[in-house]
């Protein structure tokens, strides 16, 4: 594997020749940089070692995405993973692992309760007579809006006992939230709120 330095003008003239499937350009400053282009004219770098005996080839990324000296800081990077005795693909996937596992769990933390709310209810509803959907509807409703019927004598509806945790985050709702919900509405509505319980 015949090594050149690797410079601009020779990543431009690099070409993949006709009737081979890809070929390589090896760099001779970081020990396994490497150019792959292919017939369509995609040209990449790449890091090729051994590891474990095996070949282990990686791409770093496009030509256009990186310099060529952070191409090759990447490559010393991925050596030393592999002189370390780790498998610089499993480090790679374990990154991405973890990275998916943050999203998840940022995405989950940000469910409010009014999200889940309407999910439980969706869920349940072909299991539930009208009557009993629209309870669960009502126990989570805004109030204020103009009606002579659950007002308490104020003109307009009150809000439902379960509203007050619906702006909140699922994942800060906790045991003491529930419980000082419960001492306060029990005082105040106790039937609605031992059903809303």
């Amino acid at each position: 594997m015949a090594k050149i330095n690797l410079t601009a003008s020779r990543l431009a003239e690099f070409r993949c020749p006709e009737g081979k499937s890809q070929a390589f350009l090896w760099d001779s400053t970081a020990p396994g940089l490497g150019i792959r282009a292919t017939p369509r004219g995609a040209s990449a770098y790449i890091f090729q070692s051994e590891y474990q005996g095996r070949t282990l080839r990686m791409t770093i990324g496009g030509i256009t995405a990186r310099s060529i000296a952070e191409a090759r800081v990447k490559a010393r990077e991925l050596q030393a993973m592999v002189d370390d005795g780790r498998d610089p693909r499993l480090v790679k996937a374990e990154i991405i692992a973890a990275d998916t596992a943050k999203r998840e769990r940022n995405r989950v933390e940000a469910v409010t309760v009014a999200v889940a709310w309407a999910e439980y209810i969706h869920a349940r509803r072909e299991m539930w007579g009208d009557r009993h959907y629209r309870d669960h509807i009502a126990k989570s409703k805004a109030g204020g809006t103009a009606s002579a019927r659950g007002t308490r004598g104020r003109g307009v509806t009150i809000e439902g006992p379960l509203y007050v945790f619906m702006a909140m985050r699922l994942s800060s709702l906790d045991a003491a939230t529930i419980e000082a919900w419960a001492q306060r509405e029990g005082k105040v509505r106790p039937t609605a709120a031992r059903l809303a319980w």
